[in-house]
């Protein structure tokens, strides 16, 4: 029996177990971690307090789990698709209709005076005309058909009925983790943490890692276990455990060592390990992982001492929340986005020191004042690759205008929803967030005077212009010592056209402080909110004061002390009341008729194509490549006219945006994604096949090309024919 375990699951005991509470309360978010479910291989035990086991059977029979899976077996619930229940009244209409004309039938003939014979024979021919008996044959046989097809491209089918569905199918979700990538995960790096800033990153495929606190985290916090002398658990725990080059062992105390229990692992180092001060570290007590809490934590001692460590991991967001704020990077943010935007799978690791009563029983322990106060040790960087077959699917459902998704929830781990290429799978960072925020005093003990912000950006290097927010930025990075090649790296992470509206807003923000006598550059929290008030009061829409927040958080928030500066908690709540007391309006645009625009462009004078104004050519053409590919104004602007990016075959044209193009979503995938137009009826035969071939796109194109490759002066698919004629032609309209 299946229980989608692929690996052995610790089970440990309910804590507080004399509480009065719900045991599932007790549990701490995920319960079924303290059930043994039917149909469960106990393959090892372990002592984990004093006392006998006790055990309360909860359900037995057809309701337990495996009761429950065996009679969704046995008696499945039916599914009602919309298409069965449609076909369903069809087939019942046409039957109602077919014995009225039988009764009808049966009438005139009878009156008529017809024979028998006759007035049968008639009236079951009326009644088989609606309904042909053939009706189930012929859908089964063509059911059959298409199965046997699929079977020929390997596709199995146990359900045929399902075959018709899949016509209608226009969204497609996939698993992570073994269905778009590979099952196991690959240490990339560690980047430690030191002093609240992080150093470089160490390599596994170089040297070990050096011994420290994340190198102990790493060899200790996991939910690893031993059966028959080989590790067992977690893949993502066994690679970590696997890059400290440590070994782990059976370890049972001295009889009379009260603290420790019957039973524990041992760590050590290993041969191939780098040089660590300590014989072993005994894990004494495991606060195992759940997908609710998004961490884990042990409690560890080193052989030989009393002073006891918690080591904890899980999302890198979680972990830092239960760090102090003076061991967390200003940059936290910022290095893990950097990581989860490439497709890494990035694990934050933490710590602390503790001192523990002698005999103390680990299992009556508050996990919650336990973890609090830990040091941030700094990140586990690993990635999960993707399989060869997915890149080619994932761009064949999107040729065919099929939505995909991805529905992964990245367990105590955090992670990103992106393919190593940065590319296929792009995404926000998917990582657990802790229900309350990483606060920094910067941009919060900030005064209403003049002077600047605890932790905010000061005022500008000399000869630098307060109203130049480029040259602001540019200044603010050399003084945090980045290089120039850097500079301009970071410099070209956004477009040009948002560049400008951030130098506009950031222009209105720098001659409204030289109107109150305030320095742009040292402007204090509450200084922005009054900015961003009389921009509100107004009239400016929410849009453009979040537009305006985004442009001086690259001056105001550049500083290594500071947050972010949409990340002020009064500037969110600030922001949400703006759009509570003025909501976006609704414009209602008068509706268009589709079918008269095309009947439009079917007639004089957009017809014949080759005697037209290259006025209305242009405007029929385009028009006609942007409904039929339904793509951004800016990417048809992009389209060219190259051989390669323009191809032409037999019954379709293929569109390649300008490999120089920058897309919204700028990634190798949307950077190659084809536009494939099909013709309309290349060869006509009657009057509607000719009025479908008028709005043939391929035909129009091709003649729109040929009427303009004289005057031509650029590679851009669609050119201006006013003066200068053969430019490229602007993407906005006069």
């Amino acid at each position: 029996m299946l229980t989608g375990e692929s690996v052995p699951v610790s089970k440990t005991p309910l804590p507080h177990f004399d509480n009065t509470l719900p045991w599932k309360v007790c549990g701490m978010g995920d319960y079924r971690r303290h059930v043994l479910f039917c149909g469960t291989e106990v393959i090892q035990t372990r002592r984990a307090g004093p006392g006998p086991v006790r055990a309360v059977v909860l359900q037995t029979g057809f309701n337990t789990a495996k009761g429950d899976l065996v009679r969704s077996i046995l008696y499945p619930k039916p599914l009602n698709f919309q298409l069965y229940q449609q076909a369903f009244k069809f087939i019942v209409g046409l039957a109602v209709i077919g014995i009225l004309g039988m009764i009808y039938a049966i009438c005139v003939y009878v009156i008529q005076k017809v024979g028998p014979r006759n007035t049968v024979a008639m009236a079951l021919l009326l009644l088989t005309i609606p309904v042909p008996p053939v009706i189930p044959a012929a859908l089964t046989t063509s059911i059959i058909y298409a199965q046997r097809r699929l079977t020929r491209k390997k596709i199995f089918c146990i359900s045929p009925q399902r075959i018709n569905i899949c016509g209608q199918i226009n969204l497609v979700c996939f698993d992570k983790t073994g269905t778009l990538t590979e099952d196991g995960l690959d240490l990339w790096g560690a980047l430690p943490c030191q002093g609240q800033s992080f150093q470089s990153v160490h390599s596994f495929s170089g040297a070990p890692l050096p011994w420290g606190p994340l190198c102990r985290a790493m060899a200790t916090c996991h939910s690893l276990l031993l059966l028959d002398g080989r590790l067992q658990g977690d893949p993502l725990d066994l690679k970590m455990f696997e890059g400290t080059n440590w070994e782990m062992e059976e370890h049972r105390p001295a009889e009379g060592t009260a603290s420790l229990p019957e039973s524990c692992l041992l760590v050590k180092p290993g041969p191939a390990a780098s040089p660590a001060p300590v014989e072993g570290i005994l894990i004494l007590h495991q606060f195992p992982f759940s997908s609710s809490l998004l961490r884990m934590s042990v409690i560890t001692q080193e052989c030989g001492k009393s002073g006891f460590e918690l080591s904890m991991k899980g999302a890198p967001e979680t972990v830092a929340s239960f760090c102090e704020e003076r061991t967390v990077p200003a940059v936290f943010q910022a290095e893990l986005k950097h990581f989860t935007a490439q497709g890494y799978r990035v694990i934050g690791l933490a710590h602390k020191k503790m001192e523990l009563p002698q005999g103390v029983v680990f299992s009556d322990l508050e996990r919650e004042e336990l973890e609090s106060g830990l040091t941030f040790l700094g990140l586990l960087v690993m990635e999960n690759r993707l399989k060869s077959e997915t890149r080619p699917v994932l761009q064949e459902l999107s040729q065919a205008r099929i939505r995909s998704v991805m529905g992964s929830e990245e367990g105590g781990s955090g992670g990103s929803r992106d393919d190593n290429g940065g590319s296929l799978l792009a995404a926000p960072t998917l990582v657990g967030r802790p229900s309350g925020a990483i606060h920094s005093p910067a941009l919060e003990n900030s005064s209403g005077g003049g002077g600047p912000a605890s932790g905010v950006s000061g005022a500008s290097g000399p000869g630098v212009a307060s109203s130049d927010r480029l040259a602001i930025e540019q200044e603010q990075l050399r003084e945090a010592q980045y290089s120039e090649s850097v500079i301009r790296t970071v410099e070209a992470s956004r477009r040009q056209s948002t560049t400008r509206i951030y130098n506009a807003s950031w222009v209105a923000f720098a001659d409204w402080c030289r109107a109150k006598g305030l320095c742009p550059a040292a402007a204090s929290a509450p200084q922005v909110l009054d900015f961003l008030q009389e921009g509100h009061e107004k009239g400016l829409a929410t849009s453009t004061l979040r537009r305006q927040v985004s442009s001086l958080s690259t001056v105001l928030g550049m500083c290594v002390n500071a947050p972010p500066l949409s990340q002020h908690p009064v500037l969110k709540q600030f922001l949400k009341g703006a759009t509570n007391l003025k909501p976006s309006v609704v414009h209602r645009f008068p509706t268009w008729d589709l079918p008269t625009v095309l009947q439009a462009l079917t007639e004089a004078p957009f017809e014949p194509l080759r005697e037209v104004s290259l006025q209305l050519l242009t405007f029929k053409v385009i028009f006609l490549v942007a409904i039929t590919s339904a793509r951004r104004v800016l990417e048809i602007n992009a389209l060219s006219s190259r051989a390669d990016l323009c191809t032409f075959l037999d019954n379709r044209v293929i569109l390649r945006l300008d490999p120089s193009f920058m897309p919204k979503v700028n990634s190798p995938f949307h950077r190659a994604l084809e536009i494939i137009l099909l013709d309309f009826c290349p060869h006509p035969s009657g009057e509607r096949e000719k009025w479908w071939h008028k709005l043939d796109v391929r035909r129009a194109l091709h003649i729109y090309l040929k009427r303009t490759a004289s005057f031509r002066r650029s590679e851009a698919l669609f050119v201006s024919i006013d003066r200068p004629p053969g430019e490229p032609r602007s993407p906005r309209p006069p």
